[in-house]
Parts: C-alpha cells; structure tokens; sequence
C-alpha cells in the first residue's frame, strides 16, 4: 500500500509543481500588466523595483492558482489512471476508493492550511507593500508615472499631461487643476518642462518654460467660461505625490488588514453599534477561498475516476467552467458586502462543490 501511495503521490505532485508554475506566471503577469509597474519599469525605474513588486505579489497569486492547480492536477492524474484501467485493477485487490485518494487528499489538507495562511496573515501585508513600494518608486522617478497624449493624477487637484519625452525633458506639458467638486478652475499650457528632485526633499518640483495659465469660472454651467489667461515666461510648482498619497493610506483598506486587524475592527464596530457587515465579508471570504483547494480536489476526483481518455478534454473543460463559476461568485457577493448575512452566502459554492464531489464519490465507491 505504501509503494501504491508513493506511485499516485509522485504523479500527484509532478502534475501540481507544473500546473501551479505555469498558472502562477500567467497570473503574476496580468497583474504586472495591469498595475503602474511596467510603465514604470519602460520609464527608468530599477529592475529590483519591478522583482520586488512581483515577490510581493507572489502569495496572493498563490492563494487563487493553487486550487486550480489542484483541479487541474486531481482530473489529469486521475483519468490517467481510469482510462489505463489501474484504478479497476486497486479495486480488484481489495483496494477501496477513499484508500486510493488517501495521498491526495492529505496534500488537498496541506494546501488548505496554507492558503488560510497567506491569505489571513502574509497577503495583506504583501499586498500593502507592493502599493507602498509603488508609491515610493513614483516619488524617486516621477517621470515614471507620465504617459504622452495620457492625463496622470499627481496630487487629488492636479492632473499632468505631456506630448513627449526626451531624456528627462518633457514636450507639450498640460495641466489641469481643479477644486475640491472635480470643477475644472484652472489650466496651464507649457511647451516644456523638466522634474527636479532636490536633494534633501521629499518633494519632486516641475520646472516650466513658455506657460499660458487659463483660469475659468467656477459658476454652475455646462462648460467652463475663460475669466484670464495670460502667458508666463517660466514657473515652477511643486508635486506633493508623497502627500496625497499618503492621506489615501492612512484610512487603510480592509484587503490589506490581515486577520488580527479584520477582527479588532469588527469587535470595535460591534461596541460602537456600527455595522461590521464588509468587514465580516471581507473575513468568510478569505476562510472560504482557504478552503477552495479540498472543495477543488472533491470536484475534481468524480470527473477523473469516471473519464476515460476520450472524456478527458470535455471533463477538464467542465471543471475549469466550475472554478471560474467559484470566482466569479466571490465576485458576485463582493457587490452585496453591504447586505446583512452576505458574509454566509461566501460559502455556497464550497458547499454545493463538497456535498456534490461526496456524493458523486460514494456512488463511485459502490459500484465497484
């Protein structure tokens, strides 16, 4: 029996380490992809900027890439086995089905513990990092964060555009400032301009040569009315991106709580009265998509027993439609985080999927 486990855990585990690396890359990359990182990277910014923000990144791609890389893993390894007829031949020696998947199921268990893990305690540290380290390379390169012919946000009221870069001159700078409603009151055209960060401050100023400053009414009309505009032989305005930035993370997002944090919050919201209802939201759904990989490998295990060689693109296709169901659920319930008892529907999906893998297994089990 022990050689037997060896035999299915070996194949188990072959089929995991590469399904995980290769979903784990595709993920890393839509994200990088995404994110301001490689624009800031194809901007000057250091290599080790973009490794890090990856390393950063690498556990919460693991919490969602391991579970299918166990689906993917337990109907592959296990169709193998049927379609070579060798789980008829273990059951012909006595071998029972629950005895069969022993090996995986312990890995499923493993994999449980570790996505509860990341999830709970590394992911949200992580996750907080990787913005951090986002911002602070913007701070170091603010030329990073500028795009020709795109409107970038430096500050809440101040919104850069450019026409080209060369070097670290910058072509056709556009500003646009605006009031606390969004109102556009004030508009500034230079043909160049240059970002300076002095040593000693943490403060980057742009320098602009051949500027025409624009100021609009600020009265309720359709379109913005010019009251002056006049031009200016050069100026100069500071770039608080530190800031006001840092104002947006000191009221710190709940995706970047780790479970410590999530449940002095709701325990405080409680006291106060207050409505712990995201916060409990945020809670089940990290527990629920911990659980994921032993509610994938149950999903998995029916339609690999019973496919043959010819069923297995048609099984492995329904089980990646049922994963994407999972998360696209999580995604559903996300929108209902402000309704009372959102934070029990998390776990319909888990349960459907392990209710419907035992029962599908039992039936397995007693026909021989």
């Amino acid at each position: 029996m022990r050689t037997l486990n060896t035999y299915i855990l070996r194949n188990f585990l072959i089929t995991l380490g590469m399904g995980l690396g290769i979903m784990t890359f595709v993920l890393l990359s839509g994200n990088l992809c995404k994110s301001d990182v490689i624009n800031m990277f194809i901007s000057g910014v250091s290599p080790m900027v973009l490794v890090k923000f990856l390393c950063y990144m690498l556990p919460y791609a693991l919490c969602y890439t391991l579970p299918l890389a166990i689906l993917v893993s337990t109907v592959l390894v296990f169709s193998r086995l049927s379609a070579d007829n060798e789980i008829v031949a273990m059951k012909s020696m006595g071998i029972g089905l629950w005895q069969i998947v022993t090996p995986v199921l312990a890995i499923s268990g493993i994999c449980c513990a570790l996505c509860l893990w990341l999830f709970l305690f590394v992911t949200p540290l992580m996750r907080d990092k990787a913005t951090a380290l986002t911002m602070a390379a913007t701070t170091e390169t603010p030329l990073a964060m500028l795009e020709p012919g795109v409107f970038k946000m430096f500050t809440a009221n101040c919104y850069v555009k450019i026409g080209a870069k060369e070097g670290e001159e910058l072509k056709d700078v556009h500003i646009v400032l605006t009031d606390k409603k969004g109102r556009h009151y004030q508009d500034l055209v230079a043909s160049s301009g240059k970002v300076v960060l002095n040593p000693g401050e943490e403060i980057p100023v742009l320098y602009l040569t051949d500027v025409e400053l624009t100021r609009f009414s600020l009265d309720e009309r359709p379109e913005p009315i010019t009251v002056s505009s006049y031009r200016i032989g050069s100026m100069q305005m500071p770039l608080e991106i530190n800031a006001s930035r840092n104002k947006r993370r000191l009221s710190s997002k709940r995706q970047y709580m780790d479970f410590g944090t999530l449940c002095a919050q709701i325990a405080m919201k409680r006291e106060d009265g207050q409505d712990a209802t995201p916060l409990l939201v945020e809670l089940h759904e990290r527990l629920a998509i911990g659980m994921t990989p032993f509610s994938f490998l149950l999903l998995g295990l029916p339609f690999g027993i019973r496919s043959k060689r010819s069923e297995l693109s048609i099984g492995l296709l329904i089980c990646v439609l049922l994963a994407l169901f999972f998360y696209g659920f999580k995604l559903l319930t996300g929108t209902l985080s402000e309704k009372p008892g959102a934070q029990y529907i998390i776990w319909i999906p888990n349960l459907l999927y392990q209710i419907g893998g035992l029962y599908m297994m039992r039936k397995l089990e007693f026909r021989g």
